[in-house]
């Protein structure tokens, strides 16, 4: 402050800093504000996961969420990208909740995450002398209701770093 020559030079100073610490104040505001707002979109959404013990995830993706809280898709990817919520039984990332949808044989569309789970339970569950390769894995589940193509399968397991079925061997 020495180095302003008069009163209205401290005065400018000051009050240009003032201005900027509330735009700050209103932009952590503004941030909190939509940080809630998608959060309360995604209960919403999924409303299988945070009201019943099983917590099964519907399908959802960004658009969803965007157009239910009027905003665009790349500002609900910036809120949801590393961001976690805490909840009474466990800690979350944001993105874990969205999920693409898969046509079952009824016509029912249930979330990857569904078809993920049942996959790593078939894999955990096989004979470990001989497991399923995908070709087998894909027919266990479209057995159980789900259009899943063996190239899917494929795709799920590595996305979830499980070996091909040679490297799950006993």
């Amino acid at each position: 402050l020495n180095e302003y020559k008069n009163d209205n030079d401290v005065k400018t100073f000051i009050k240009q800093k003032l201005n900027s610490a509330e735009w700050f104040i209103y932009a952590i505001q503004q941030r909190n504000k939509t940080i809630k707002n998608v959060m309360l979109s995604i209960i919403k959404h999924q409303e299988l996961y945070f009201n019943f013990e099983k917590r099964v995830l519907s399908p959802m993706i960004l658009k969803n969420v965007a157009e239910d809280i009027n905003m665009d898709i790349s500002t609900v990817s910036r809120v949801c990208n590393g961001k976690y919520v805490q909840m009474p039984w466990g800690i979350r990332e944001l993105k874990s909740f969205f999920s693409e949808g898969i046509k079952m044989k009824s016509g029912e569309v249930v979330s990857i995450s569904v078809v993920k789970d049942l996959l790593k339970d078939i894999i955990n569950n096989e004979d470990k002398n001989n497991p399923y390769n995908d070709e087998k894995l894909s027919q266990k589940l479209n057995k159980s209701g789900y259009i899943v193509a063996r190239r899917t399968v494929s795709k799920y397991r590595e996305s979830m770093r499980i070996p091909v079925s040679r490297l799950r061997k006993l």
